[in-house]
């Protein structure tokens, strides 16, 4: 039983990793309305992680050109 348990939160780890990995790709390869924009939004979704890539998710890609 502890290793599906240990299978499951691996696998939400996994999920999570790839959901900012995505953000972060997605940050470096957008154009936006200015530069700094685009700096404040990495450096938050880096240092905040998973709450920093949903933020993003629902805020920042308005922002995109």
């Amino acid at each position: 039983m502890e290793a599906i348990g240990a299978m499951i939160g691996m696998l939400i780890g996994l999920a999570v990793f790839i959901f900012w990995l995505w953000a972060l790709i997605d940050i470096v390869k957008s154009d936006f309305k200015d530069s700094a924009t685009k700096i404040i939004w990495f450096i938050l979704v880096f240092f905040l992680y998973f709450l920093g890539a949903a933020i993003y998710y629902f805020f920042g890609k308005d922002q995109k050109i």
